[in-house]
């Protein structure tokens, strides 16, 4: 639009390689999942292995080309009924399966975040519409965006009537 054929070059170069960079290091093959990770004693990449929000990033950015393996994997354990994330009220920061589910503070071992859930549902709204997505997967993203688009809508609703606050942070 503004004409900087230049700057787009230099940012979509800096995309490319930074996505690049994100499917070499933090796709676990073992899991197929995207996934955090520490070096040990040796220096050895091991993965951390939990599962909630930060393994479905690249997902909820829309950075996965649609055609990549990575994208179904990703879209498959996020609703995995053996995942746990998905609630009738929103996509949970934790796995409830997870060794952390709740435990400390449980500011990131549980609760439905507000700012996430409305990236998460974008996204769906926008796979959903992707005509490259295969048709079958488009279905199942545009089922799921509208049951949790119905359940976070209603969520926020209940929720605003009952204490008069619209919150950032829900229970799970």
């Amino acid at each position: 639009v503004l004409g900087k054929t230049d700057d787009e070059a230099h940012y979509t170069a800096k995309q490319t390689a930074y996505t690049q960079a994100l499917i070499d290091n933090f796709w676990d093959e073992d899991r197929q999942i995207f996934d955090e990770f520490y070096l040990d004693q040796d220096g050895n990449k091991q993965f951390d292995g939990h599962t909630g929000y930060l393994n479905f990033w690249p997902f909820f950015l829309n950075v996965l080309d649609v055609d990549d393996a990575k994208f179904k994997a990703s879209y498959d354990k996020l609703v995995a009924e053996d995942s746990a994330m998905l609630t009738d009220y929103g996509v949970r920061s934790l796995s409830k399966n997870d060794p952390y589910y709740r435990l400390g503070d449980n500011y990131w071992t549980s609760p439905i975040w507000m700012n996430i859930n409305f990236l998460i549902i974008k996204s769906l709204h926008g796979y959903a519409l992707n005509t490259n997505v295969d048709y079958d997967l488009r279905v199942s993203i545009a089922n799921t965006y509208h049951q949790l688009r119905t359940g976070v809508t209603d969520m926020i609703s209940n929720e605003y009537e009952r204490t008069g606050f619209i919150w950032e942070v829900y229970d799970d």
